[in-house]
């Protein structure tokens, strides 16, 4: 039986999906994680501790692995680890996006230069290095904006600012988010574009897109920040727009290098332009992926799985029937105590599940400095508007309650 290592960082909550997907497959599975797990020493072939940070000591720690219990694939499935599988596939000799694509696809600077040098629709973007006040910033600045940290991903530290007063406040917060999390200080600054926006979720054969479906985004993102809630699926879009999606996304692909794999488009349009905005060389985050199947059943970790093992991918057909997905507002910062209303909320027409993620005592942090979320709305229906009404609808009936720090 095929073994696949899988690189899941400790406070990741899509192990589920995953070991659902490799049962399916008939495949065993390895987690590898940071942090010690309780059942390393009962089960010594389904967990492994390394490091994602040091890639030599982590090819060390698989490699004696792989001794013992040999591995055919390894998969990262989010930002944290995609680098890290990536080396090790390359070490193997197993098929992977370089190093290289990786880290550009996650650097807001690198990839918009690259976007810009090979003629992909982007936003206009400034490039300003750390400790620039904002009064040095602003005299080079068209407003409104968007000023953004240059590696995180989910939103996280993304401001609207419209003059030098919001540039002065959204450039302390970022330089704080930055102390906390970044690696490189500087800041991407770009001119915001109006409009609506799309999620694309594909998978790279050959280096050549395969679309799997397009997500819309029924709630306008226009800042100050940009916290995403509504996924719905299939897309409103004509197969001329489409068809438009797909060529911008695939020529963003080969621009950053990227050449096999899932990977996560975000999109903005209006009625005269489209622009890329990133690529993300893994699936869609969260649990997002369960507002996702295939014609044929499977789920969107089944393809990915079926991929890094060398199998084929058959016919990817996807579900027609409209589904979606709310990721659950954060109110404000505190500490997370429970959600009331669920099972109202559950019962309603449409509704197929409600996940919370969160649990009791953590920390809650909404946008911009915030980078989880509370939890999940799954709907299905007929249509889309009635997907789209069952989640907000299910989202009055919840109730969070946080407490003060």
């Amino acid at each position: 039986m095929s073994r696949v290592l899988l690189f899941l960082p400790t406070l990741s909550y899509r192990a589920p999906e995953l070991l659902s997907a490799a049962q399916s497959l008939g495949v065993d599975v390895t987690i590898a994680a940071e942090k010690r797990n309780i059942m390393t020493d009962l089960r010594p072939s389904e967990y492994l501790e390394v490091d994602f940070d040091d890639f030599e000591k982590l090819l060390l720690s698989v490699k004696e692995f792989h001794a013992q219990y040999p591995i055919d694939a390894v998969l990262g499935i989010d930002d944290v680890t995609v680098a890290a599988a990536s080396v090790v596939c390359q070490e193997f000799g197993w098929k992977t996006n370089s190093q290289k694509s990786v880290n550009a696809a996650q650097n807001k600077i690198e990839s918009h230069q690259l976007f810009y040098e090979n003629n992909v629709p982007c936003a206009q973007f400034q490039i300003f290095e750390a400790g620039l006040s904002a009064e040095v910033m602003s005299a080079n600045l068209e407003y409104p904006c968007v000023i953004k940290p240059v590696d995180r991903s989910g939103s996280q530290g993304v401001m609207r600012v419209d003059d030098d007063g919001e540039l002065k406040t959204a450039l302390a917060r970022i330089r704080k988010i930055q102390e906390k999390w970044s690696r490189d200080d500087r800041v991407i600054v770009e001119r915001y574009f109006d409009g609506k926006e799309i999620a694309v979720e594909g998978i790279l054969q050959e280096e050549r897109l395969r679309v799997l479906t397009i997500f819309d985004k029924p709630v306008p993102l226009q800042g100050p920040f940009f916290e995403e809630t509504i996924f719905v699926t299939p897309t409103q879009l004509g197969s001329d727009v489409t068809e438009k999606v797909a060529r911008i996304t695939q020529k963003g692909i080969n621009a950053l290098g990227l050449t096999t794999g899932p990977i996560h488009a975000e999109i903005r349009m209006n009625d005269e332009e489209m622009i890329l905005l990133e690529i993300a060389p893994r699936p869609i985050g969260g649990k997002c992926s369960r507002s996702f199947r295939l014609q044929d059943g499977r789920s969107l970790e089944e393809v990915v799985l079926t991929q890094v093992l060398g199998r084929d991918l058959g016919t990817l057909v996807p579900d027609s029937s409209p589904s979606g997905v709310m990721m659950i507002p954060i109110p404000h910062q505190g500490i997370f105590d429970r959600i009331d209303g669920i099972e109202t909320a559950s019962e309603l027409e449409g509704i197929v599940e409600i996940l919370i993620t969160a649990g009791p005592g953590e920390n809650i942090e909404p946008l911009p400095e915030g980078s989880k979320y509370l939890g999940f709305i799954f709907a299905r229906g007929s249509t889309r508007n009635q997907v789209v009404e069952s989640l907000k609808n299910a989202h009055s009936e919840l109730s969070v309650k946080l407490k003060s720090n």
